[in-house]
């Protein structure tokens, strides 16, 4: 209930004609099927389970054209991971504020327990850093958006992702604005990620309008 509860989620999803999806993460499930806890399986669930239950019940459009996948934080992290991952459903992937190198902070937020030891598991944090997929965005022809506030935790790794992603000639979006890892931020920024994605389905021909 975040969304709901802290921005106009609602509206922007009426005002553009869209069917957004908010399934609860948790506290630390990282939205990744974890190597050490055997029934977190985050990333199966909201890339495939998830999708298929919203297109069995609903008018979607059911081409990867029409999905985009987004959040903030370890959602950030998340939408991104998630996307890459399950390159022919989503087209478009963003992030906000997002913890997109989970290695820069691995004593923090319970990620041991979830990603494993940092030092006995370092192959599978190297693997789920999302600068080390950054060519990945291009290769499976996913719209990419990323946005973070200049006093956030998190914007050296996404200052450094956006750098790399530069380097690979990947396109996609970067925004810095004012503010930090705040609902305040997010409010904001939510409204401009969904206008990219609106674009992005309207020249992939995916929306419902």
């Amino acid at each position: 209930m975040d969304w709901t509860a802290n921005t106009d989620i609602g509206r922007l999803a009426d005002e553009y004609g869209l069917i957004l999806v908010m399934p609860d993460g948790g506290y630390n499930s990282w939205y990744i099927d974890s190597p050490v806890i055997a029934k977190s399986k985050f990333e199966t669930y909201i890339g495939k389970e998830v999708v298929s239950y919203i297109d069995s019940h609903y008018r979607t459009v059911t081409s990867k054209g029409g999905r985009a996948i987004t959040g903030l934080s370890m959602g950030g992290f998340g939408a991104l991971n998630i996307a890459i991952n399950n390159a022919s459903t989503f087209g478009s992937a963003g992030s906000i504020s997002g913890a997109v190198d989970p290695r820069s902070f691995w004593e923090n937020w319970g990620l041991e327990g979830t990603f494993g030891d940092h030092l006995a598991n370092a192959n599978f944090w190297n693997e789920k850093a999302i600068i080390n997929n950054a060519d990945r965005f291009a290769e499976n022809g996913i719209n990419l958006t990323i946005d973070c506030g200049v006093d956030d935790f998190f914007v050296g790794s996404n200052r450094t992702l956006h750098q790399r992603l530069l380097v690979l000639n990947v396109p996609h979006d970067y925004t810095e604005r004012p503010g930090g890892h705040t609902w305040a931020y997010w409010r904001n920024a939510i409204r401009y990620q969904v206008l990219f994605f609106s674009i992005k389905f309207e020249e992939g021909r995916g929306s419902l309008r």
